[in-house]
C-alpha cells in the first residue's frame, strides 16, 4: 500500500511525538525514582549494563574487591535495583565498603567506609522494603569487620525487631555475645532491664522455632548470659525457677536442701520464699526426727545442722530446756560444715552462738563468732553492733576499778564497730547512732587526752582482751 507524502509526514510526526512522549515519561519516572533505577538507566544500554554487572560480580565472587569496586561503583551510579536482582547492587556495595573499613587503619576513613555501607542498606530498604534476613547479613558483615560495637548491635536489633518471632537464628549468638560484653563494660543503654528484655525475646524466638539451628543458638545464648544472670535477674529469676519445683514436691528434702542453698545465696536468709522452704524443710525434718530420733542422731551421715534442728524440735515438743540447750553443742560444727547450708544460715548460727557466748561472759570467743557471721554475710550490721556492745561494756574487765582511763578508752573501738555496722547495713543505722550517742559521753575528755600527751585523731591500740587499733577521740 502506498501512502500519500502528506500522510507519511503525519505518521512520522505521530510516531516521533509518541516516541518523544514515551522517552519523556520514562525520563520523568527515572528522575522521580532515581534511587531504584534498573538496567535501562545505564547510558550505554541494558546489554552493556548487564555485561558490567557480570564483570564486577566475577571479581566480587573471587573476593577481589579492589578490582570489583570501581566497576561496581560506575555501574551503581546508574543501575541501583536491576530487575531480577533488586537488592544485589546495594548489598554487594555494602559488603565491599565494610570490608574496606575493616582493612583501613585511618580512623576517619574507616568511619566513612562504615557509614557508606550503612547508607547502602538504608537505600536498599527504601527501594525494596525492610527484610529481617537482609538486616541480619548487614549485622554479620559489620561484626566480621569489627565495626563499632553499638553500630553492630543496632543492626542485630533491627533484624530482631523486623523478624519478630521469625527472626533469623543467625543473629542470636552474636547479639548475645556483644550485648553481654557491653553490659559488663557498663556501656550506656545496655543495662539490666535491657538485658532482661533481650534474654526474654531470644528465649521466645527459640521456643517458637523448634528447629536445630534455633536450639543450638539458644544453648549458646544461655551460656553467654550465665555469668551475668545474678546481676540482671537477681532473686526473682531463681525464685521463678525453683518455686514450681518446690510446690510440686514440697517434702523432697534433697531438693529443699538445694533450694535453700541457691535461694539463700541469691535472695538472702530473710527472703519470703527462702523462709517458706526452710519451714517446710524443718517440718519434714521434725517429723522424721520424731520417728527416728535416736537412729538419725547416731548416724555417721547426719549433719551437725540436722542435729541442731532435731534437738530444737524435740525440746519444743517435750518442753525440755535441757534438749534445747543440747542443740548448742552442735553450733560450732554446723557453722564450719562445708557445702550443706547456705552462708546466710551459717551467719545466723554464728551470730546466735556469739550472742550466747557473750551472755555467758566469753567475750573473746563471742567476737570470733561475730567475725565469722560477718564473713558469711558481709552486709549484715548486727554482728558489728554486738562486738561494739562487748567493747563498750568491757570497762570492768579492762580497768582495776571499772572506771577511769582504761575503762573509758574501750568506747573508742566500740564506736568503730557501730560506724562499720551502719556503713555495711543502713537498716541498723538508727541502732548504731543510738549507741554512739549514748556511749560518747563516757569517752575521755579532751583535757585527759592532753594530759597524757596524746593527740586527738591519732592512732592508739586499746589493750586488755580488745587488742584493737583505734582513733583517739575526746568529748
Amino acid at each position: 500500500m502506498k501512502l500519500h507524502p502528506k500522510k507519511m509526514m503525519k505518521w512520522a510526526l505521530f510516531l516521533g511525538l509518541g516516541l518523544f512522549s514515551l522517552q519523556t515519561a520514562y525520563a520523568q519516572d527515572a528522575a522521580a525514582d532515581n534511587n531504584c533505577t534498573t538496567w535501562e538507566s545505564y547510558p550505554k544500554g541494558r546489554k552493556a549494563a548487564r555485561q558490567q554487572h557480570v564483570i564486577y560480580r566475577d571479581r566480587f565472587n573471587q573476593q577481589n574487591y579492589k578490582d570489583a569496586y570501581p566497576i561496581w561503583e560506575e555501574l551503581f551510579q546508574h543501575v541501583k535495583a536491576p530487575k531480577g536482582a533488586e537488592t544485589r547492587h546495594f548489598e554487594d556495595g555494602a559488603v565491599m565498603a565494610y570490608y574496606f573499613a575493616g582493612q583501613e587503619a585511618d580512623a576517619e576513613k574507616k568511619k566513612e567506609w562504615f557509614e557508606k555501607g550503612d547508607a547502602l542498606y538504608e537505600q536498599n530498604a527504601a527501594c525494596n522494603g525492610e527484610d529481617a534476613l537482609v538486616r541480619a547479613y548487614q549485622a554479620y558483615y559489620l561484626y566480621a569487620n569489627q565495626a563499632p560495637m553499638m553500630q553492630t548491635i543496632k543492626a542485630y536489633e533491627r533484624s530482631l525487631e523486623l523478624g519478630k518471632d521469625k527472626a533469623p537464628a543467625m543473629i542470636m549468638t552474636p547479639l548475645a555475645t556483644l550485648t553481654v560484653y557491653a553490659f559488663r563494660s557498663n556501656v550506656e543503654g545496655i543495662d539490666a532491664e535491657y538485658m532482661r528484655k533481650l534474654y526474654a525475646s531470644l528465649e521466645e524466638l527459640a521456643k517458637k522455632n523448634p528447629k536445630d539451628d534455633y536450639k543450638k543458638a539458644w544453648t549458646e545464648v544461655d551460656a553467654q548470659f550465665e555469668p551475668i544472670k545474678d546481676a540482671i535477674f537477681g532473686c526473682a529469676y531463681y525464685t521463678k525457677i525453683w518455686r514450681p519445683k518446690f510446690e510440686a514436691d514440697p517434702r523432697n528434702q534433697a531438693q529443699n536442701t538445694e533450694i535453700l542453698t541457691v535461694i539463700g545465696k541469691k535472695c538472702g536468709g530473710e527472703d519470703e520464699f527462702y523462709l517458706e522452704v526452710r519451714k517446710a524443710f524443718e517440718e519434714v525434718a521434725d517429723s522424721i526426727a520424731a520417728a527416728n530420733f535416736d537412729k538419725i542422731l547416731n548416724s555417721d551421715t547426719t549433719t551437725a545442722y540436722t542435729k541442731i534442728l532435731m534437738y530444737r524440735s524435740k525440746g519444743a515438743r517435750e518442753e525440755s530446756q535441757e534438749l534445747k540447750d543440747k542443740a548448742w553443742e552442735f553450733y560450732p560444727a554446723a557453722i564450719d560444715e562445708e557445702g550443706w547450708v547456705s552462708n546466710e544460715v551459717k551467719a545466723d548460727l554464728a551470730y546466735r552462738y556469739a550472742d550466747r557466748l557473750f551472755r555467758a561472759g566469753s567475750f573473746g570467743s563471742a567476737r570470733s563468732y561475730c567475725r565469722k557471721a560477718s564473713k558469711f554475710r558481709p552486709n549484715w550490721g548486727e554482728p558489728y553492733l554486738l562486738v561494739g556492745i562487748m567493747y563498750a561494756s568491757s570497762g570492768g574487765r579492762c580497768s582495776a576499778k571499772g572506771t577511769g582511763w582504761d575503762a573509758q578508752i574501750c568506747v573508742w573501738p566500740a564506736i568503730d564497730e557501730w560506724v562499720k555496722a551502719k556503713s555495711v547495713d543502713p537498716s541498723v543505722a538508727s541502732k548504731a547512732n543510738k549507741y554512739i550517742g549514748q556511749y560518747s559521753a563516757f569517752m575521755p575528755t579532751k583535757t585527759e587526752i592532753f594530759q597524757r600527751q596524746l593527740k586527738e585523731g591519732a592512732s592508739i591500740k586499746v589493750p586488755c582482751w580488745i587488742q584493737q587499733t583505734t582513733t583517739i577521740r575526746g568529748r
